[in-house]
């Protein structure tokens, strides 16, 4: 099993990531746009699943990059 999944990869306003226990304590999650401009972190802890509203994000391409070495970086694609 993956240790961490996006529930979909086109989102309008709610990103909703799944955890594995695994790695669950102490994550961070950054989310980069395609100009590679931090626009987003989040500190997670013992969160199985995790839902960020990314509602004022502007459309198009982001990448989830997380603190754990395993994982690797996620795309998705905000759109209205």
């Amino acid at each position: 099993k993956d240790l961490i999944n996006l529930n979909e990869t086109i989102v309008t306003r709610w990103l909703h990531i799944e955890v594995s226990p695994s790695v669950q304590k102490d994550l961070s999650i950054e989310i980069y746009n395609a100009l590679g401009q931090r626009v987003f972190i989040h500190h997670a802890t013992d969160q199985g699943l995790i839902t960020l509203d990314i509602a004022a994000f502007a459309d198009g391409i982001y990448f989830l990059k997380t603190n754990h070495p395993q994982i690797p970086t996620l795309k998705f694609l905000k759109t209205s």
